[in-house]
């Protein structure tokens, strides 16, 4: 889960508000989850406008949850 409550900006009641929007909402919305070392992998299909949302997301997360590293790519 993305933030434990103490590392996380987010208030519970705007957590549970933006939760689709968050790292939950990848594990709904991607086609395959690798645990590996320090974290998850997700992979997704290609679609429009993937790599804004995945960006955005990121970003978002960036803001609330600081602690998280990202790595995108795209091949």
């Amino acid at each position: 889960m993305p933030c434990d409550g103490i590392s996380c900006s987010l208030s519970a009641e705007e957590l549970k508000n933006h939760r689709d929007d968050l790292i939950p909402g990848l594990f709904h919305r991607s086609d395959r989850v690798e645990e590996i070392t320090n974290g998850f992998r997700f992979m997704f299909s290609r679609k429009p406008n993937l790599l804004i949302e995945l960006a955005e997301l990121i970003e978002k997360e960036n803001l609330c949850c600081s602690f998280l590293s990202f790595v995108l790519s795209v091949g």
